[in-house]
Order: C-alpha cells, then sequence, then structure tokens
C-alpha cells in the first residue's frame, strides 16, 4: 500500500573536486599513497594544515588536486601528458569522467565551454594532481629569456674584466 512497483527515482550527487573526506584514523602519507603522490604535495595542497604531522580530524576535507577548467580543444589525453598525469589517475581523480572518451575534445571553442560549464556541473572541469617531474616543459614562454617574460626583472649586466 501506497508503494508503486517498479517506481524509479533519481538523485543526483554534486560532488566537488579535487576534495577528499579524511576517515578516523588516517594520515596525510595514507592519502597520499592512495593517490599515488607523496604527503609534501598533499600538504602543499592544503594551507589549512600548520604542519605535516598534525593529526588529521575526520571527516576534514582536503584538496587532492587543483581544479582545471576545460579549454577549447583540450583532450585529456593532452592537459594529462601536459601536468604529468597517468591516465589511470587522472580517471581515479575524475571518476564522471568515461575512458571512452580519453583522445576525444571536450568542446571546441570558448563559448561552448562556457555554456557547458555553466549547464553541466563538473564536466568541464577536471581534477590534476600534477607532476612536476613527469609533466611537459612545454610553455608559451619556452626558450625565452627571464627578461621578456611580463613582471621579470631585466637583466643584469656583467662586466669583462
Amino acid at each position: 500500500p501506497g508503494v508503486r512497483a517498479g517506481a524509479v527515482e533519481c538523485v543526483v550527487l554534486h560532488v566537488h573536486r579535487c576534495q577528499f573526506v579524511v576517515q578516523a584514523g588516517q594520515t596525510l602519507n595514507q592519502i597520499a599513497a592512495m593517490y599515488r603522490t607523496d604527503w609534501l604535495q598533499l600538504w602543499s595542497l592544503n594551507q589549512q594544515l600548520d604542519s605535516p604531522d598534525m593529526s588529521l580530524q575526520a571527516n576534514s576535507v582536503l584538496q587532492v588536486g587543483r581544479v582545471y577548467d576545460v579549454q577549447p580543444h583540450d583532450t585529456p589525453s593532452a592537459v594529462a601528458g601536459r601536468f604529468g598525469v597517468e591516465e589511470e589517475l587522472f580517471l581515479l581523480l575524475n571518476a564522471d569522467f568515461g575512458a571512452h572518451a580519453w583522445a576525444s575534445p571536450s568542446c571546441t571553442s570558448p563559448a561552448a565551454c562556457r555554456f557547458l560549464a555553466a549547464n553541466l556541473t563538473g564536466v568541464y572541469q577536471w581534477c590534476l594532481l600534477p607532476s612536476s617531474c613527469s609533466g611537459s616543459s612545454g610553455s608559451i614562454y619556452h626558450g625565452q629569456p627571464l627578461a621578456g617574460l611580463p613582471g621579470a626583472a631585466p637583466p643584469v649586466s656583467q662586466s669583462t674584466a
């Protein structure tokens, strides 16, 4: 009585990118191991932690990566490669992302990216845990002298004796 057989209910979950809820007794080292990183990287992402040795409170929220806003023509494989993130870790950090779209661009124009970001929560943001050891060294400033960068100090002249 009151319950219809075969009724379907939908539940919408909003999951915050790059966040981890600490369970009782977990340490920074244990959480880092889950994400194939080290405690130092997690500590640097969480400025609220005064010391890397402090006890973590159950149900506290830790950042486990950086949120990246998808740009036109970005593919997960290209962005992951640029930041040194392996495919398996990318998929762990972005569990709602299908592996079938690994090489496909998510949007193809700034307007399309903005529209999709506004209408599909989280889909056009990815969580990344960059690796400074295996990321791409490419930059728009690659190969330019530091003096050529905006805000850089002028070069120091060296005298010849």
